[in-house]
């Protein structure tokens, strides 16, 4: 077993097994720079993780934090009271965030990273091409019965290839499709339902282009971050191995505060981009929301049911103070009456009053207009 160095990495394994499968479906919907979060009974944990009394350690865990970690699905079969391995198969990297200690639980939250480049498309019974390669780095007790399923490991050479948030680097979701392939093909073995995969491939705000990033919106929270009266669009890639019956995706929001311009998309068949838009209301103070991309519930098929933290970036004027002032001096500096008053000419001080007060007004009016 590898020793917790600048050498070596964490596997986070994820299993076919229920309720796991839908944490893989999480892990090919959202982009990087996202967080999401597994959690592990204390019995999954390595030896060098727990005291010698067998709890977890808080110090040994800690170790992990800032560590790289790559994110593995297995194909797991029950036989008897144990999970056979009948296949490793890497889907991505991710950075570990944070861990904590809840009684018997572990809870670890990591940020997804690069996606893993696979060379050949699923067939069938035929095995991926990383399996070899990962069991290799398993230790000998868990590499064909589930006893473990979070440890270091030497560092591991494998392809990867940068999500892209624009949508426009066409490899990228070729590559999200073939690990989607070999997926569906390990889900087949361990589900008669069927696997819908889905992907965040942009979301770009409507008026200006602009494609936005996932980014830090608090100490612990990643998300994206909106602009108040502003509207954005989100496109989202569709696979399925199988011919589905159609059925709708809703986005849900905070209805007070995002409006749902294109609020649903049909899934028709195999593949393809669903659209959605979303109109971000006026506010004059931010505030953290979300959005959130809901499938009926179904007995035939499994999907990812995401959600996306957003903060609502409230305009700020604090900029327009000075622009504003110099707009009233200049305007009222220009008037009849004052520049009158300037050449000592005869004037009017009501029509100079009432001249002021206007420029006031007017300026001041400024501020209730919208961009």
């Amino acid at each position: 077993m590898a020793k917790n160095d600048s050498d070596s990495v964490v596997l986070l394994l994820t299993s076919t097994s229920p309720p796991y499968l839908r944490d893989a479906l999480d892990l090919m919907f959202y982009p990087s720079q996202i967080n999401y979060r597994f959690r592990y009974d204390k019995k999954w944990l390595s030896p060098e993780f727990k005291s010698a009394d067998g709890r977890i350690s808080k110090e040994k865990v800690q170790k992990m934090v800032n560590k790289k970690a790559i994110l593995v699905h297995i194909l797991t079969k029950k036989k008897e009271q144990q999970y056979k391995i009948l296949e490793f198969l890497p889907i991505r990297e991710a950075t570990i965030h944070e861990v904590k200690i809840l009684g018997e639980f572990l809870w670890l939250s990591f940020i997804l990273e690069n996606w893993i480049v696979y060379h050949k498309e699923a067939a069938n019974g035929e095995i991926n091409e990383y399996h070899e390669l990962f069991k290799r780095q398993i230790p000998e007790d868990s590499r064909d019965i589930v006893t473990q399923l979070l440890f270091f490991v030497k560092r591991i050479e494998v392809d990867t290839i940068p999500d892209d948030p624009t949508g426009e680097n066409e490899e990228v979701l070729s590559n999200w499709t073939l690990i989607a392939g070999h997926m569906s093909r390990l889900g087949s073995c361990a589900s008669e339902k069927a696997l819908i995969f889905m992907k965040l491939v942009s979301l770009k705000n409507i008026d200006t282009k602009k494609v936005l990033r996932a980014k830090i919106l608090d100490s612990d929270q990643r998300g994206f971050e909106f602009e108040a009266a502003r509207s954005y669009s989100f496109d989202i890639a569709e696979y399925c191995v199988k011919n589905i019956e159609p059925f709708e995706i809703e986005l849900k929001t905070q209805m007070d505060r995002i409006t749902p311009i294109l609020g649903k998309a049909e899934v028709r068949g195999k593949y393809d981009m669903l659209h959605f838009m979303i109109d971000c209301k006026q506010t004059t103070k931010g505030y953290t929301s979300a959005v959130l991309f809901e499938p009926p519930n179904a007995k035939d098929y499994l999907t990812s049911k995401a959600s996306l933290t957003v903060k609502i970036k409230a305009r700020n004027w604090r900029n327009l103070w000075l622009p504003l002032l110099f707009f009233a001096v200049s305007t009222f500096a220009t008037s009849e009456q004052f520049l009158s008053f300037l050449s000592g000419q005869a004037i009017n001080y009501w029509t100079l009053a009432f001249g002021a007060l206007g420029t006031i007004g007017s300026t001041i009016s400024l501020l209730f207009l919208r961009k």
